[in-house]
């Protein structure tokens, strides 16, 4: 049959032209007892279509290994699709089983990818000839590893002084695959009262957790009294293999009017006794003057 069923995924499942392998006495399964030999007579394959969430992010973990009766020197392969497209991780089947202890029989390995719909198909397909030996496969996962992604601003409030800057950071929740993270911005379109030296995507290296690429808001100087505050706000956008954080997922920076206006100087009341008193010396002064 074309597609393997199961409530546990790829593991353990039988697709034509792939051969379920039994534990012999010098093949153990790596995990429970069974395991897959991608060759049944020839160069085969096995697969599974699985319902994923577009844009999200997945592992994809499983365990190889040559045919117990394959001698150390001989090495066979085999490739890892996606939706029929070869991903490029081909990878030689781990050690012979029949050359090793058997703690060493079997490799880990990994791959990522980003699923681009929601019907997806993983096919382990043998890629060189070897007869009835072919690599062995077992214990197949496939993980959700979206990460989640979060903006801060520091700081958050600016005086609309010169030299004043809040620098802009996204963080994710795990370390970027190879390749990097790209992460979509909307950013504010800026003004007479601040600066924005932010790019989208803004992109978090591979191995990384935050964005090292300058992102901030600059407040720009001005004497203007009365001018308000204003703010500016960056919000991260929906793209692939990311998911917003909902709490964090913008950030407002607030320019203050730091310019106070002049005060105009007031009189108190004794102030205006002594004035009104001073004022009414003067009067009788200049009446007894004529």
């Amino acid at each position: 049959m074309d597609q393997c069923g199961g409530a546990d995924g790829l593991d353990d499942q039988r697709c034509e032209p792939a051969r379920l392998t039994y534990p012999y006495s010098n093949s153990r399964a790596q995990d429970g007892v069974q395991a897959i030999d991608l060759n049944g007579n020839n160069p085969g394959w096995i697969e599974q279509t699985v319902t994923l969430v577009p844009g999200h992010r997945y592992r994809l973990d499983w365990y190889d290994s040559r045919h117990y009766i394959m001698g150390s020197s001989v090495t066979t392969t085999y490739n890892v699709l996606i939706n029929a497209a070869p991903t490029g991780f081909s990878v030689p089947s781990g050690v012979s089983t029949g050359a090793a202890a058997a703690t060493d029989w079997w490799n880990a390995q990994t791959m990522q990818f980003v699923a681009a719909a929601a019907s997806t198909t993983v096919r382990f397909a043998a890629t060189a000839p070897g007869g009835g030996l072919g690599s062995f496969i077992d214990n197949v996962q496939l993980i959700d590893i979206t990460p989640t992604v979060s903006i801060a601003c520091t700081a958050a409030s600016l005086p609309d002084s010169a030299g004043q800057t809040s620098a802009c950071t996204v963080t994710s929740s795990a370390a970027a695959p190879a390749g990097g993270l790209s992460v979509n911005l909307t950013l504010p379109t800026g003004g007479p009262r601040y600066t924005v030296s932010c790019a989208s995507p803004l992109v978090i290296a591979a191995g990384a957790t935050a964005s090292t690429a300058t992102c901030s808001v600059t407040a720009v100087a001005n004497t203007d009294v009365g001018d308000g505050n204003v703010t500016a706000t960056l919000a991260l956008a929906a793209g692939s293999g990311y998911i917003i954080d909902p709490a964090n997922g913008a950030a407002t920076v607030t320019i203050t009017d730091d310019d106070a206006a002049v005060a105009v100087p007031t009189l108190g009341g004794w102030a205006l006794l002594a004035l009104s008193g001073l004022l009414a010396a003067f009067g009788l002064r200049r009446r007894g003057s004529r």
